[in-house]
């Protein structure tokens, strides 16, 4: 089979908020937004959870697609910054991102919408299903580097990481905040690029947002591995890490305010748990 038979990827058009034959989950809000200005970003892998919350609380004769993007992780945070835009989903900033944020003097407001896991991917041929927690550390601060540690084949392992400043990166690195990661680890730009990496060696392990790879892009020469075992949509699965609305607290538009406030309420609550259901077998 030729590799790009193996890879999965979604069309980001079908979640467009009132397209037909969306794939989002069906929500009518008590909530009714009219506000035409709002501007929303979403880091990539909480892009469809974001047309989901958008499509349920606005009115649809006046929805604006080009105020909803998706967006990179580093870029949306700058745009917060910038002004440029009202709201950002995504996980929390890395150092570098955060320090800018309170350079910046400006009031954010990080409000917590759910708990998003953080999947491991390995090569589908290799033969170990489930790492303990202490095995993905040892793993990559180098003191495991072979499969064969784990229970699996006599084969080295090669961990591969994200830049910095992306969004599962920064999540990854306060599982590991007081040993940094070292230089022995492939450095990769995107998150398709880390996927289809592991999908081409056997000894790879990998770490991206869950609902990016069961929503977005996938390949079917990876698995996804238990933690400690647990799989990714367990509530106690060990890497799970909070999704936020971001805002500017001063920011004067009302519907912020109004759709913030509304992702609290048990209404708000089911259409994330329901937005975050993966609908992709992989």
């Amino acid at each position: 089979m030729e590799f790009s038979k193996t890879i999965l990827r979604t069309d980001p058009r079908l979640f467009n908020p009132f397209r037909e034959g969306n794939v989002l989950p069906k929500l009518n809000a008590g909530l009714k937004l009219t506000d035409r200005e709002l501007v929303v970003h979403a880091a990539s892998a909480f892009y469809p959870l974001a047309c989901s919350i958008i499509q349920s609380v606005y009115d649809p004769s006046c929805f604006d697609n080009e105020k909803l993007r998706k967006v990179s992780t580093m870029d949306g945070f700058r745009d917060l910054i910038s002004g440029t835009i009202d709201i950002l989903i995504a996980t929390a900033p890395s150092d570098e991102q955060r320090e800018a944020m309170d350079r910046s003097g400006l009031p954010f407001r990080f409000v917590e919408i759910c708990r998003e896991p953080l999947a491991f991917l390995a090569n589908r041929n290799n033969s170990v299903d489930t790492l303990s927690s202490d095995q993905v550390r040892g793993m990559y601060l180098g003191s495991l580097d072979n499969w064969q540690e784990a229970g699996g084949s006599d084969l080295p392992v090669t961990t591969y990481q994200l830049v910095t400043n992306n969004g599962s990166q920064s999540a990854f690195e306060q599982f590991v905040k007081h040993n940094p990661l070292n230089e022995h680890h492939v450095v990769i730009r995107t998150m398709p690029e880390i996927v289809d990496a592991v999908a081409l060696d056997e000894g790879g392990l990998c770490y991206v947002f869950w609902s990016y790879y069961t929503k977005m892009y996938a390949n079917r020469q990876i698995k996804m591995l238990n933690i400690d075992d647990r799989g990714p949509e367990a509530d106690d699965y060990p890497f799970r890490y909070p999704l936020y609305m971001i805002y500017r607290e001063n920011n004067e538009r009302h519907s912020v305010h109004e759709l913030v406030q509304w992702t609290g309420t048990e209404e708000g609550r089911e259409l994330i748990r329901r937005g975050n259901l993966c609908w992709r077998s992989v």
